[in-house]
């Protein structure tokens, strides 16, 4: 979570002390992808990794002897101090408190993919990895009334957090050889419909 110190002449959305999250995917709110209800990767500002400000391709930082310090992902947000485009930040009510508006940023907004992923009531959903992401997308499955969601991890600690966000099954990787996926088809009965996968 960021708070806004400064601003360029051109940006007219926020203004200084505004609470921000920054966004790597971002939004510039004028292009047609943007303003699309079935999108989120604006085509003016398109995704790419560079290790630059997004409009310029330019570095705003240099450390003590004046040397590049290069950005990530446009928005360099593990320093004290970042300088971003204003398509890169989201205004966010002040009061939330920074470690849960944090999770906006990246791994749960990703994770949950509630429109792109389209699980169906009545899926089965398969997930490699309970990170973050993990978590997020069981909750997105969990929202679309899945009925099964099924956590593939080494770390058999995690299904247990994992219930919470509505897993119902596990599959411990190690015990699977090199196929994980076959696993995951005998823990449903061999099923086929265990789609959409998500890999985190």
């Amino acid at each position: 979570m960021l708070i806004i110190e400064s601003i360029g002449e051109d940006v007219h959305d926020v203004a200084e002390g505004y609470t921000v999250v920054p966004i790597f995917l971002p939004d510039c709110g004028e292009c047609n992808t943007c303003k699309s209800p079935k999108s989120n990767i604006c085509s003016k500002l398109p995704f790419k990794v560079g290790p630059w400000m997004h409009k310029e391709e330019t570095s705003r930082f240099t450390d003590l002897k004046g040397e590049t310090i290069y950005h990530f992902l446009f928005i360099s947000s593990f320093s004290q101090y970042t300088v971003v485009d204003v398509g890169h930040i989201i205004k966010v009510d002040p009061q939330i408190p920074p470690d849960r508006a944090c999770l906006l940023s990246c791994g749960v907004s990703t994770g949950v993919g509630v429109k792109t992923a389209d699980v169906e009531t009545g899926s089965i959903v398969a997930i490699f990895g309970l990170g973050v992401i993990g978590l997020a997308v069981a909750e997105g499955a969990r929202l679309r009334g899945a009925k099964r969601i099924i956590d593939v991890d080494v770390n058999e600690d995690k299904h247990e957090v994992g219930k919470k966000f509505g897993l119902t099954d596990f599959v411990n990787s190690r015990n699977c050889g090199d196929k994980p996926v076959s696993q995951v088809q005998y823990v449903c009965a061999f099923s086929l419909h265990v789609r959409p996968n998500t890999q985190c």
